[in-house]
């Protein structure tokens, strides 16, 4: 099989960082056979400044997010294979090098990377026992991601309906569909937190709206391993937003509603004692009890 590799990049109001994206590409120690990049309606001059670089723009708009446009671009892909990554992110000079002799028939590849924001840097590595780890104990960004290109459509792509999880759902559906994931063992990705992405303007309700359609996507599901990862992500996920943001408990009531009409019921993922309680009382009055004693101790010590 011919290991060509396409570049698929996202652009919106993108201008600022398109010289550095321009330099990493040419950069790369094997060059990437294909760049095509998806504008979503830009406002600024980002159409023009990403032509006169040389780069190949479909014109989109007005603006359907990033999910419209990743389809959008895989639909254009030529290559045997699709890197999809973000306007606003560096890609290692090696990345190509490296990801390309993972690739195969039917198959994922994906690498070590790293999430940095202003005040932190931390690296994901991808320890896993069963390859549904990578989608609910693990976090995969699409930065780090080499995809068989026959499988990413085999699947229809990612889900317009996400603007957050869309990463989780799409590996689901290709390992669901069958993937061969091969680890590549280096850093070689990074993902750059701003201030000005759609993922900080969402807020904590936006957050378990998504996760709610996320989990909805997921279950029910014919296996029993799958399944109780799932579960476990929900509700641990659920506890997260909720102790972040009491507001999110409408969503989560929904997403509870859900599981329960499918004679679904997450338990673990808490500990024993809230394990306990949620089949006594049920998971929403469960999380309202723990927040409660959560706020309770912080505010006696």
């Amino acid at each position: 099989m011919t290991r060509k590799i396409s570049l698929l990049v996202p652009l919106f109001n993108s201008s600022r960082y398109l010289d550095q994206l321009k330099h990493d590409i040419d950069h790369q120690t094997r060059p990437f056979d294909e760049v095509v990049m998806h504008d979503d309606g830009s406002t600024d001059d980002t159409i023009e400044k990403a032509t006169e670089l040389g780069f190949r723009v479909i014109r989109g708009g007005p603006m359907k997010r990033q999910s419209h446009a990743r389809n959008r671009l895989l639909a254009a892909a030529s290559s045997s294979f699709v890197h999809f990554h973000d306007h606003d992110d560096p890609i290692h000079p090696q990345f190509v090098e490296r990801m390309l002799t993972a690739c195969s028939s039917n198959s994922v590849a994906i690498c070590h990377f790293a999430k940095t924001t202003p005040s932190e840097r931390i690296v994901f590595g991808h320890d896993f026992t069963n390859d549904y780890d990578l989608v609910f104990n693990n976090f995969v960004h699409l930065n780090a991601m080499v995809v068989c290109k026959d499988l990413a459509r085999s699947v229809s792509g990612f889900d317009e309906n996400l603007t957050l999880c869309e990463e989780k759902d799409f590996l689901f559906k290709i390992l669901r569909q069958g993937a061969l994931v091969t680890i590549v063992p280096e850093l070689l990705a990074e993902w750059r937190i701003q201030d000005s992405s759609f993922m900080s303007s969402q807020g904590w309700t936006g957050a378990a709206l998504m996760l709610r359609r996320f989990i909805q996507n997921c279950l029910p599901d014919d296996s029993r391993e799958t399944t109780e990862l799932a579960l476990e992500y929900a509700l641990r996920s659920a506890w997260d937003y909720y102790y972040a943001c009491p507001e999110t408990i409408t969503e989560l009531r929904q997403m509870f509603r859900y599981l329960s009409k499918h004679g679904l019921h997450p338990h673990t993922g808490l500990g024993t004692k809230s394990a306990l309680l949620i089949r006594s009382i049920g998971p929403v009055a469960t999380l309202r009890l723990r927040r409660a004693l959560s706020k309770k101790d912080v505010a006696i010590a």
